[in-house]
Order: C-alpha cells, then sequence, then structure tokens
C-alpha cells in the first residue's frame, strides 16, 4: 500500500550539520565544496576557516536557548521556561492577568535574543554570509551528484505517490536549503525539486509569512495553532501513514504531540542522536514491563510510540537490535542509504 510521508524537524537537524562537521575527514568536505573555491579563487585553507565559522555558526543555534539557566545548570533551555510558567501558573490562583503579564514579557525578551544571535552570525544582514551559509550546508548534504532534497525525493517516491511536505520547529532558513529551496538572498527564493517547508514556530527573519518566534512554554504556542499551516499540518498528519522525525524531541510543545499520538498502525522512521537516551526521555523502561507513576504518565504523553511501528537511525551510537539500524548514520551518505533499506523493507 502507498504511504504519505510527512517530515517533522527539529534541532536535532542542526546538531546532524554540526556533528557532520567535526567529524568528517576534511578532505570530503573539500571534495564536496571544490565548484565552490573554484569560483571564489580561494584556497584549500580558506575553505577551511570559513567552514570552522560555519561550525561555529551552527552550534550557536543548537543551543540558541543555553543562555538560559539555574547556576547548577540542574534546569535550562524550554524546560525551564516551562517550568516556570507551570510555576506562574499555580502561584495565580485567581487567573489574573499579572503572571500572564510576566510570561509574556519573558517571552518578549527570550525571543529578542534569539534575534540577536541570528544577527551575530551576520545570518540576517550579510547577504554573502548568508548566501554561503546555506548554499554550503546544502552542498554538504549531497550524497554523490545529488543533492539531500533529490535523493530524499527519491526516498519518499518509493513507498509514495504523493508529494511530501515537511515542517520544523525551527527558526532559520537550513531547512528549506537542504529540503527544497535554493536561496539567493533574503528577499529572492527560487524553490526546486522536495517538500514544501513550514516553519511551526516562527521566523527569525520571514515574521509576515510564518510569525514571530515562539520558544517560551508550551502554553504560549497555542497562538501557532490558529495559523493556517498548522492546520495542514493537522490534516497532514491525520491523512499520513509514514512519518519522518528528524531531531525534534517535542517535549515543550504538546500540540504537536497531541496530534501524533492519535496515530495508530502507522509507521514511523526516528532520526536521532542517540536511541537509548530517546526512549529513556520519551518511553521510559520501554523494555520493561514495571513503570512507576510518572513512567506511566511519560507512556501515555508518547503514546505514538507505543502505538505504532518505530524505526530508529541512530546519528550517535551503534545499535543492534531488532528493527534499529546497526551502524551508526553521522554522514548524509549514510542517512539516505539507511532510508533506503526501510524503504526497500516497506514495499
Amino acid at each position: 500500500m502507498s504511504k504519505k510521508v510527512t517530515v517533522l524537524v527539529g534541532n536535532g537537524f542542526n546538531y546532524f550539520i554540526s556533528q557532520y562537521l567535526l567529524s568528517v575527514n576534511p578532505k570530503i568536505l573539500l571534495e564536496k565544496l571544490e565548484p565552490y573555491k573554484k569560483s571564489q579563487k580561494i584556497t584549500d585553507q580558506q575553505v577551511l576557516i570559513q567552514l570552522e565559522n560555519l561550525q561555529n555558526d551552527i552550534k550557536r543555534y543548537c543551543n540558541l536557548l543555553d543562555f538560559l539557566k539555574l547556576d547548577n545548570y540542574s534546569e535550562f533551555g524550554e524546560t525551564l521556561l516551562s517550568k516556570l510558567n507551570t510555576f506562574f501558573e499555580g502561584l495565580d490562583k485567581s487567573n489574573s492577568s499579572s503572571s500572564q503579564n510576566i510570561v509574556d514579557e519573558l517571552s518578549s525578551l527570550v525571543a529578542a535574543q534569539i534575534n540577536s544571535i541570528f544577527d551575530e552570525t551576520s545570518i540576517s544582514k550579510d547577504v554573502n554570509h548568508f548566501k554561503f551559509v546555506n548554499a554550503t550546508v546544502k552542498t554538504l548534504m549531497k550524497s554523490g551528484s545529488n543533492y539531500f532534497s533529490e535523493n530524499f525525493l527519491d526516498f519518499v517516491n518509493k513507498v509514495s505517490e504523493c508529494s511530501y511536505n515537511v515542517y520544523t520547529t525551527n527558526y532559520d532558513y537550513m531547512i528549506g536549503s537542504v529540503f527544497s529551496e535554493v536561496y539567493n538572498t533574503t528577499q529572492t527564493l527560487n524553490f526546486k525539486e522536495g517538500g514544501k517547508v513550514y516553519n511551526l514556530h516562527g521566523h527569525y527573519a520571514r515574521k509576515d509569512e510564518h510569525g514571530e518566534v515562539v520558544c517560551c512554554a508550551p502554553e504560549l504556542k497555542k497562538e501557532q495553532m490558529k495559523k493556517d499551516y498548522f492546520e495542514k499540518f493537522r490534516n497532514d498528519v491525520e491523512t499520513s501513514n509514514l512519518f519522518i522525525l528528524f531531531g525534534i524531541g517535542l517535549t515543550s510543545d504538546p500540540h504537536l504531540l497531541r496530534e501524533l499520538n492519535k496515530k495508530e498502525n502507522d509507521i514511523f522512521i526516528i532520526i536521532d542522536s542517540n536511541k537509548e537516551s530517546y526512549f529513556s526521555n520519551h518511553y521510559p523502561k520501554y523494555n520493561s514491563f514495571k513503570q512507576n507513576d510518572k513512567e506511566k504518565s511519560t507512556l501515555k504523553e508518547f503514546q505514538f510510540l507505543k502505538n505504532n511501528q518505530i524505526y530508529f537511525i541512530d546519528t550517535c551510537a551503534y545499535q543492534s537490535k531488532e528493527n534499529f539500524l546497526v551502524n551508526q548514520i553521522n554522514t548524509p551518505e549514510k542517512l539516505i542509504e539507511s532510508l533506503n533499506i526501510i524503504a526497500d523493507s516497506l514495499i
């Protein structure tokens, strides 16, 4: 039976790119970027310096909320914001506007800090750097002579007769550069092969199209549910039977999770950095019959893991369990190969 494919991408995609830049042989990177080097008339060393700067930029994207933390690092990022929101809700039994005003102000400050990080990395102000980042990431994700979007479309065509859409909780352009769009400048977009990309949590630059950056507690993401593209997401989830979750944790957005939890007897391909960590956070003691109340609650929250067929592509560690790919998948080439192995098993 033909599958309809829906893709969800989170911050783990940025981690994948960052780790690829750190771990792969520089000769491979230089080989992929040889046309760029010739067009710019620069040396190998200059390309490597630019790649180091790119890796530093992407590392900042990966850790956008690291500035939000307690002194002992026991809470940081979105989990801290979520617990603060719950704290204010419990404190303000009268449901007055005072606690909501505090949360709204915090949200504005965090969004402003995120925008400033993008500005500091010259993504939105320096067109040349913008073009380099997005064109380079797109090129680095190539396998052989094909771009990732072309190879991914081949994978989709193996299992589906439908087009696919990509939904991301990231705020930048890189997902679009890899999956469907070639960005010339921040103003001009040329669309090519692949699926359409929707930014569910807003975009640091394309606010008119995708809305302001939404990054705080889950309740603050309710507003995004009113957007037309969230309704499209809901419809895609309802009609799809094969899902790819690429580096998306879902712990800070119950609205996305709620839609996925409606699915039963479908197929989920999860691409993430560590299977053991993923399941301990989302599906505690998945190989045990004994769970405490907290773990049972987590099982209920991530019901889709129990009710569907799960394939896991581990980008960090070696695996050897049934339904799990054995080898570490840490390059675009291995990622496409792994997706095709799964596709062949589904045909």
